[in-house]
């Protein structure tokens, strides 16, 4: 029988108070507007993002997730604050150096001691005598957990990741979220993962319709809410209908003609608001 897993004690990856942004909003736009060619991704869109927040940048594939974050990134008609230092994470992103170790790419941007540094490693499952192999011989998987501990250790103040899930087993997935909990700057994230986003994420960033807009809360609460907003509609519908129908008989009976004058009135607005369902 297998013995079971040792529960990770908690680490805190901060920095010092001097060196975060004392301030509500990091990241603003207003009225952005992006397209490739002919194809609009959004426009006319107004969000912020606020300190402190975690957020997971959600949207259909094609939608524009990944272009929202090089625009952020690059400062493309998108206010940041310019304190701001970012990290940004993504699979084709080259931030390593292939002739050097493990533990020397991490160690050279690390805000943190060896020890700790090593801890970050290992619970990406990069462990012992691990740290000391070559990048140049790592795999896919491998080199992201490196890339991973990399942004996550060195002194960035707001961090972007574009999938980082992708190539990590679930043990590395679990660890992440762990990781993630413990730091305490924010950063926004690309991620196709329900679970994961729904344990990170405090806040979502939503491109829909060509729109961006902001929602407080995960994406379970986000899909709970659209669905009592659906049944709401469904029950608004239905008492619609009802009155429609009551109008409807009420117009077929001899009755003074004030009254009908004004059934008449409510009936063609009410026909008026059901098209808009």
């Amino acid at each position: 029988t297998k013995e079971k897993p040792k529960e990770e004690k908690e680490i805190q990856l901060s920095i010092p108070d001097n060196k975060r942004i004392h301030s509500k909003i990091l990241i603003r736009a207003e009225n952005l507007n992006k397209k490739f060619e002919n194809k609009i991704l959004f426009e006319k869109s107004n969000f912020q993002i606020n300190s402190n927040s975690k957020i997971a940048l959600i949207g259909e594939n094609g939608s524009g997730k990944t272009t929202l974050l090089k625009m952020i990134l690059n400062k493309e008609n998108i206010w940041v604050h310019p304190n701001l230092k970012i990290g940004y994470f993504s699979q084709m992103s080259d931030i390593l150096e292939d002739n050097s170790s493990i533990l020397k790419n991490v160690s050279n941007t690390s805000i943190y001691d060896e020890t700790m540094t090593r801890i970050v490693l290992a619970r990406l499952g990069l462990k012992t005598d691990d740290v000391y192999k070559i990048i140049s011989v790592l795999s896919d998987g491998e080199k992201a957990k490196v890339k991973l501990a990399k942004i996550l250790t060195s002194d960035f103040n707001y961090l972007i990741f574009d999938e980082p899930t992708n190539f990590l087993d679930i043990r590395a997935i679990e660890s992440l979220e762990n990781l993630l909990k413990s730091y305490d700057r924010p950063f926004i994230f690309v991620s196709h993962d329900e679970e994961f986003i729904n344990k990170i994420a405090d806040t979502l960033l939503i491109i829909e319709n060509k729109r961006i807009k902001n929602f407080k809360g995960n994406l379970s609460q986000y899909k709970n809410r659209n669905k009592k907003t659906k049944i709401s509609k469904d029950r608004d519908s239905l008492l619609l209908d009802f009155r429609i129908s009551y109008i409807s008989s009420r117009l077929a009976m001899e009755i003074p003609k004030e009254e009908r004058e004004k059934l008449e009135e409510e009936y063609n607005n009410l026909i008026e608001e059901k098209n808009r369902f």
